[in-house]
């Protein structure tokens, strides 16, 4: 019944922590690029 080698298991494991360690960063990227705007946005409004 074992038909899944483990180096499949293996490369599915390392496929999906990257699939995760990219979505993640993806998403502070873009936490960070909408703190940036933000603060030059009410760095424009204060200097008005």
């Amino acid at each position: 019944m074992e038909t899944i080698s483990l180096g499949s298991i293996y490369w599915l494991l390392a496929l999906s922590v990257m699939t995760v360690i990219i979505f993640l960063s993806l998403r502070l990227l873009v936490q960070l690029i909408n703190q940036v705007l933000l603060l030059t946005i009410e760095s424009d409004e204060c200097e008005f």
